[in-house]
This record gives structure tokens, C-alpha cells and sequence, in this order.
């Protein structure tokens, strides 16, 4: 009997707090100018988190206290960060995406980023989901997996709903097909980076970071 170990596997972050979808939280949302995109709409405010005027960055609305600590969790579990020596995850860009029946996101990554999130506003249980792809790259041969497995599946199709919190590494390519339903899809994106003094000055390899 063969066995199969993992090698250097990559992890996405879960958790959800459906306490926080509230009725200001989802009007604040609703309410915010809006902006074209692809194939939907995106907040003409792209850094949210960092706009004490926007409900959604204050202490009532409660997002920030549940998001960074999670956030923070993900690079000490998924990518071995020591938060000693003053070091931080801090979120650089934030933005809300809304879709409407028929709408959806075109696959990306995020550049320029560590750690990206995504905070469901709204979500319908059951129906909405995210797509990540292993590799969204030509491929001269293809034998097409199957049955397919941790290790030779090429897409994570991921269920989510309001409240969810997903966390993953800004590199991985996603995107989310079509929404099926006549509610208002809506979710709230940012990306991350690490702030502090990373590397050993000793071993020429210290680089101390400042995020704006």
C-alpha cells in the first residue's frame, strides 16, 4: 500500500462571525458610492479599513477586532511568522464588491500583497461560493485528473455565506462564477503586509518594513 504524505502544502484561512451582519452594517455597505468594474461593481473607496468616516472601520461595527487578529493567526500558522521584535500584519487596501443575478468576478490575484481576505456581507448559504485554481497557466499536456484529490486537483470550489472570513495566500488565482440568485451579492476585500524588522542584520538579510 502506497502512501502519500503532504509536501509543502498551502492552506486557506476559515472563520465566520454572522453575529456581525447587522442591519447599519449591511446599509453602510449598501450605501457606499460605487464604482464599475469587469463584470460587476466595486467601492469607489478602496481603503476602507483606513477611513474613520466608514461604519465599517469602527469599533461598533466590530470588524477590524474580529478580522486582524484571524488575519495575524494566518500568518503565524500558514507562513510561520514570528510577531516578535514589534512585527504586524497590517491591511493595506480595502474595497467592497457588489454582484447581481447574472454577475460575476473575473479570476486575479492580488499583487503588491502578502495575505488577501475576503468578508462576506452577503451571501446566500447554500449558493454563493468562491473558485480557486492551482494554475491558471497555458498547459502544452493535460490529462485531464480523475478521479481528482488534494494532490492532483487543479480547483477548490469553496461554500460560503454571511458572516464568513476566507484567508489565503494573495498569489493563488480566484474567482467566482455567476450569481445564481436575486439577492445583492456583497462582500468586503483587502489585502496585507507584514510591518516591522524582518531577517538577521548579522547575516545581511535585515529589512525593516513600513506600510502606508
Amino acid at each position: 500500500m502506497l502512501e502519500l504524505h503532504p509536501l509543502f502544502p498551502q492552506a486557506f484561512g476559515y472563520a465566520s462571525a454572522p453575529e456581525l451582519i447587522t442591519p447599519e452594517l449591511v446599509e453602510a455597505a449598501k450605501g457606499m458610492e460605487r464604482s464599475p468594474n469587469t463584470h460587476n461593481q466595486v467601492s469607489a473607496n478602496n481603503r476602507i479599513f483606513a477611513d474613520p468616516g466608514s461604519y465599517l472601520s469602527t469599533r461598533q461595527a466590530g470588524l477590524l477586532d474580529f478580522i486582524l487578529p484571524k488575519l495575524q493567526e494566518y500568518y503565524t500558522q500558514a507562513l510561520g511568522v514570528n510577531f516578535a521584535m514589534g512585527k504586524s500584519a497590517q491591511i493595506t487596501q480595502s474595497w467592497l464588491t457588489y454582484s447581481h443575478k447574472g454577475e460575476k468576478m473575473h479570476g486575479h490575484k492580488h499583487p503588491n500583497s502578502l495575505v488577501s481576505g475576503v468578508f462576506y456581507i452577503h451571501a446566500v448559504e447554500g449558493v454563493d461560493n468562491i473558485v480557486f485554481t492551482k494554475d491558471h497557466s497555458y498547459q502544452h499536456f493535460d490529462w485531464y485528473p480523475e478521479p481528482t484529490s488534494e494532490y492532483s486537483g487543479t480547483e477548490y470550489i469553496i461554500p460560503v455565506k454571511s458572516g464568513d472570513l476566507l484567508l489565503f495566500k494573495s498569489d493563488v488565482h480566484h474567482h467566482f462564477n455567476e450569481v445564481q440568485h436575486d439577492d445583492e451579492r456583497i462582500s468586503l476585500a483587502f489585502n496585507s503586509w507584514l510591518q516591522g524588522e524582518v531577517g538577521d542584520e548579522a547575516g545581511l538579510t535585515q529589512l525593516k518594513i513600513s506600510v502606508l
